[in-house]
């Protein structure tokens, strides 16, 4: 029987507790993974790489929706912003569209070379497209016509290796081995150009569109005034930086490298706030949606995912050993943060993670006026849930899981409590079938049953 927590104890250990997140379910390749995105809506998950697919996946069950095919591997992948498209970019010197919930190709464009990166316009109307014939395209979201073309640097023919887009949808960030340029996709012309002099990581928008930040391998994180193209602020990561973002406020800055460490820094001043360590480089990190946490992956000879408490750099959760596969390369939250997609190089594959909810509750120090119990979340869900419950007064509680031919199968609380505001954690185990199960809470004269989905 699992016991819940009345409210009245639970302030010092709210402030105790840690993330807990379980695998949910592992999805394959035949090579490595070089690209993943979910859909803004959290339906729809894919991913591509080596094996020359671009593969659709079920985030609830990792059940494979669909398939397409290029005659390379796919290197980028973008989701529109509704949803309903996706654009891949290929070593075959393609860019193809495809319909997002079917995988049918709406259209394809062959380029001049290597097809870097593929990113819709934050309108969808567009497609910015980077390669390695150093230039950046604008494309016609609707049938991948050429809008314009930029050319990136005419004296340094390395291609351009990196692709961002502003929110507001006016302004393309893209990088290359010296160089970084701000395009103004609607006037179809060069922003601004500011020289690195080493090997640009990434380079992404602040959040109101007036800044630029890009890494280096040369151990710099520079932030740039995205109009003027002037140096604002130099922060020294030291060792090569693999990436640096902005907090979704943009009031703090993660910055990721090859020597081990995890770090934020204020976007303001440039002061370190807090160091967090990997025992390998680490590749890839991820804010979550409301910045308050922040997931990193490690190397191949670590190959775990860490998640720090971005307020003051704890950890607070660290995924079990073997089970993140080697070489954490890609980190992407859910839209709603309570889930996690990662992709891995050596072990060609992709993984998707669920936060396990608290058994406990927030503080609270007001009783219920009346009965309840509320829909269980997640729902559906695989392999916990959380179930909230109201008691307007003291007395002995039942809730128990039924099937669909009303047979009880777990019985989560059987004892007496005082009034107050409660949270059971149901989690069901691989014995149980997916389907539809009832959860039904019983205290004195009060009975109510609610529904619930398991999907394996």
């Amino acid at each position: 029987m699992r016991k819940t927590i009345p409210l009245v104890f639970l302030f010092f250990i709210s402030m105790q507790a840690q993330d807990n997140f379980t695998l949910l379910w592992t999805g394959n390749h035949s090579g490595y993974v070089r690209a993943i995105a979910i859909s803004p809506d959290g339906s729809r998950i894919f991913s591509g790489g080596d094996d020359k697919t671009i593969k659709a996946w079920n985030p609830v069950n990792g059940n494979l929706l669909w398939t397409g095919q290029h005659d390379g591997r796919v290197n980028y992948i973008d989701v529109s912003p509704d949803g309903k498209r996706v654009v891949t970019a290929s070593s075959d010197k393609t860019v193809r569209m495809w319909d997002a919930d079917y995988g049918g190709q709406l259209w394809i464009i062959t380029d001049v070379d290597v097809v870097i990166a593929a990113i819709f316009s934050s309108f969808g109307n567009r497609v910015m497209i980077a390669n390695e014939d150093n230039n950046v395209k604008c494309l016609n979201a609707a049938n991948g016509n050429v809008v314009w073309i930029g050319i990136h640097d005419s004296n340094f023919n390395t291609g351009v290796n990196f692709l961002s887009v502003s929110a507001n949808g006016n302004f393309a960030a893209s990088g290359s081995d010296r160089i970084i340029k701000v395009w103004n996709i609607t006037t179809q012309t060069q922003q601004m150009m500011a020289t690195i002099n080493s090997n640009v990581s990434t380079v992404y928008f602040n959040n109101d569109w007036t800044k630029v930040i890009s890494s280096d391998w040369s151990g710099n994180v520079k932030i740039w005034n995205a109009v003027t193209g002037a140096l604002l602020q130099t922060i020294v990561h030291s060792g090569r930086v693999l990436d640096a973002k902005y907090s979704p406020d943009g009031n703090t800055i993660v910055s990721i490298g090859d020597d081990n460490k995890v770090k934020l820094w204020n976007a303001l001043s440039g002061s370190l706030i807090w160091t967090g360590s990997h025992t390998d480089d680490v590749i890839s990190v991820a804010f979550c949606p409301d910045g308050s946490r922040i997931a990193s992956g490690g190397g191949s000879s670590e190959s775990l995912i860490r998640i720090w408490n971005a307020a003051n750099g704890s950890l607070v959760w660290t995924s079990p050993a073997g089970q993140a596969g080697q070489t954490v390369s890609r980190i992407i939250y859910s839209p709603d943060g309570n889930k996690i997609l990662s992709s891995n190089h050596q072990d060609n594959s992709i993984k998707y993670w669920t936060k396990i909810p608290s058994e406990v509750e927030n503080d609270n120090h007001s009783f219920p006026s009346s009965f309840s119990l509320l829909q269980n979340y997640p729902n559906p869900f695989n392999p916990a849930t959380k179930i909230e419950y109201e008691l307007a007064e003291a007395g002995f509680v039942s809730l128990k899981v039924f099937n669909v031919l009303g047979s009880e199968v777990e019985t989560l609380v059987e004892e007496f409590k005082q009034p107050g505001k409660y949270a059971a954690l149901c989690t069901f185990n691989s014995l149980f079938s997916s389907g539809i199960y009832f959860y039904q809470l019983k205290s004195g004269n009060f009975i109510k049953t609610q529904k619930m989905v398991y999907l394996k």
